[in-house]
């Protein structure tokens, strides 16, 4: 039985597992960061978390390791 994307629904390839692509596998990756998909949770977050989240986003801004863009919600 062949397994499908999840993104498109062409037949999956071995590289990119279970998507067809890299291009699909990064467009599932880009609803995560987006905020499209989400596991919802009963516990709110703990402060200090988000402000290491924070500081970790601010410095791979500044290292140029994060690719600047609107990922707001649609």
């Amino acid at each position: 039985m062949a397994v499908q994307c999840p993104t498109c629904s062409k037949p999956a390839e071995k590289p990119h597992s279970p998507f067809c692509s890299r291009r699909c596998a990064q467009a599932d990756l880009g609803r995560w960061f987006s905020g499209q998909y989400g596991v919802p949770s009963a516990e709110d977050p703990d402060s200090a978390d988000l402000e290491a989240l924070e500081e970790a986003i601010a410095e791979a801004l500044e290292n140029g390791t994060v690719i600047k863009g609107s990922f707001g919600r649609q």
